[in-house]
């Protein structure tokens, strides 16, 4: 029995020792649909699939994301994800497909504006972006949460402070509800952490609306 509990607690020690997200390197040349060859060393921030499964969605220090066979990579224990860059051709690209034009036109929105003005650096269009929350849902929801870290890395730590700056309390608290959601955590579930550490700036601006909005739940 006590060898049975032992087991049982050192399952459960490994299994939480995971994130959502995890650190990991490439074991060998993979030749992946989405980015391209991958070598052997190349380190990828892989995301743990909400169901159980060996395709995990991984992301390249490149910006581009596919989904990877588990059996192509090793999990780096103890190391913090990289920042993730947001490769601005295929943000875009998305953004301004038929399929997603057609789905904002039925809310009058011009989605495709929006994330080419953000890619231009334009800090209004963030403040547009985020005023989307409320508005989308079912198939807009889908699509505006798989953008939402793709816009935010798409910013410098200065840039994503003024950006943050134009947005009042009410906004700011609702972006922090926002990435708290499981399906907008991907691929940051732990928004905090990743911030603190390469958005220091901005975090130092969100962590008391932060700090409200869980003393408010």
């Amino acid at each position: 029995m006590l060898r049975f509990v032992i087991i049982i607690g050192f399952i459960f020690i490994l299994t939480d020792s995971f994130c959502q997200e995890n650190l990991a390197v490439i074991i060998k040349d993979y030749q992946s649909a989405g980015c391209g060859l991958l070598h052997k060393g190349d380190k990828i921030v892989v995301f743990r699939p909400y169901e159980q499964s060996d395709i995990w969605p991984c992301w390249t220090e490149n910006g581009d994301w596919c989904n990877i066979d588990s059996s192509m990579f090793k999990i780096v224990r103890d190391k913090t994800i990289f920042k993730i860059k947001t490769n601005p051709v295929k943000l875009k690209s998305q953004a301004c497909s038929q399929h997603v034009k057609e789905n904002f036109d039925m809310i009058n929105v011009d989605y495709c504006n929006i994330v080419d003005r953000i890619i231009k650096k334009d800090f209004k269009a963030f403040k547009e972006f985020i005023d989307l929350i409320p508005k989308v849902d079912a198939a807009l929801s889908e699509i505006h949460s798989e953008d939402t870290w793709p816009v935010i890395n798409s910013y410098t730590d200065s840039e994503l402070t003024i950006c943050v700056d134009l947005l009042d309390e009410k906004e700011i608290i609702m972006l922090i509800d926002y990435l708290e959601q499981e399906y907008v955590g991907y691929p940051i579930s732990k928004f905090g952490e990743y911030l603190s550490l390469y958005y220091p700036k901005t975090w130092t601006k969100l962590k008391s609306f932060y700090k409200k909005s869980v003393a408010n739940k």
